[in-house]
């Protein structure tokens, strides 16, 4: 009787740690719970606001008061007005030195950022999530058409 036993005391262990195996590869890992739901990820971007003239494209000062948007496609603020102009995501005001933040859930790879207001010609740029951006209005270039 010795004899059986051994042989059944193994197929006994090996189908336990089988048993324990598929558990765990089939998600039971022992716990009954829902893993939480993820939450989304915030974006933010950032960046300063600047206006410039012709005479000196590369130099500029800080404008405040500016309404800024984040946009999930690009338009052009040049030429005939679009028939169908994007909504921003959301808008922002820059402060006294020109500066401003966008933090809101998402998870888009890239966003484009523009400002709505500004006096003159302001074209947008796009930018990733965690980047700062530079945007400049030029307050006496002719407009593109």
């Amino acid at each position: 009787m010795n004899m059986h036993v051994r042989p059944l005391a193994a197929l006994v262990a090996i189908t336990a740690v089988l048993a324990a195996g598929c558990g765990q590869a089939a998600g039971g890992g022992g716990s009954s719970q829902a893993p939480p739901p993820s939450a989304p990820a915030n974006v933010r971007i950032s960046g300063v606001f600047y206006a410039t003239t012709s005479a000196q494209p590369h130099g500029g000062s800080p404008q405040g008061g500016v309404v800024i948007g984040i946009f999930t496609r690009p338009f052009s603020t040049a030429g005939p007005l679009m028939a169908d102009p994007p909504s921003p995501v959301a808008t922002v005001r820059t402060d006294a030195d020109g500066t401003f933040t966008f933090e809101l859930p998402g998870s888009r790879p890239r966003y484009f950022v523009s400002a709505i207001d500004a006096r003159g010609y302001a074209p947008g740029r796009w930018a990733r999530p965690g980047a700062t951006v530079r945007l400049v209005t030029c307050t006496n270039c002719p407009i593109p058409l």
